[in-house]
């Protein structure tokens, strides 16, 4: 298993590193143009039907569908619509960072590995453009991470957990005073 995800690793960074040498489009951003208008509610329906899926309750049907609206325009509609199967909570984040968000990945990465990006880590969305933590202060380290974000989410409720006993296996240890190493790897 640990075989596994070192080598899932590893293939994470050695792709994301292969847009280092590619040529960055440093022009302005053709949004993928959808408009509003020929956005097919079908298509609205199903994001706010993940949406509800994963928080049920009363939702503002109206802020959700402008929402995947703005996204629709910018990455277009299959691509909105896997983000928000992803990450659902991205219909509630601020939509005006949006565009702009995205011209800045646009700048550092280009335009289809900047799409390619946002859709394996939906969270980028909140991400405002510029600033402490901004869209225009991304790196090779944001590509990489959205790489490793979307192979292991769907192992989030194994991972965490697991993460946290490593991490706090030498404080288990030192409380306890059982030696979770040496018991089960036989050695220090």
């Amino acid at each position: 298993m640990i075989q596994t995800i070192a080598r899932a690793l590893l293939l994470s960074f050695l792709v994301s590193s292969s847009h280092a040498f590619a040529p960055m489009n440093r022009g302005s951003v053709a949004f993928r143009a959808t408009p509003v208008t020929s956005l097919k509610m079908a298509k609205v329906d199903e994001a706010i039907a993940l949406y509800q899926e994963r928080f049920p309750g009363e939702v503002d049907k109206k802020r959700l569908s402008t929402n995947f609206a703005e996204l629709s325009k910018i990455y277009g509609e299959d691509n909105a619509l896997t983000m928000i199967g992803k990450e659902p909570k991205a219909l509630l984040f601020n939509s005006a960072n949006f565009g702009p968000s995205f011209v800045e990945f646009e700048k550092i990465f280009g335009t289809e590995p900047a799409i390619g990006m946002v859709v394996r880590n939906p969270g980028l969305l909140a991400v405002p453009p510029t600033g402490y933590s901004g869209a225009d202060r991304s790196d090779g380290q944001t590509m990489f991470f959205s790489y490793l974000i979307d192979i292991t989410r769907p192992f989030g409720k194994i991972l965490l957990p697991l993460l946290l006993l490593l991490v706090l296996t030498p404080a288990i240890e030192g409380v306890t005073g059982i030696r979770i190493k040496e018991t089960l790897f036989g050695g220090n």
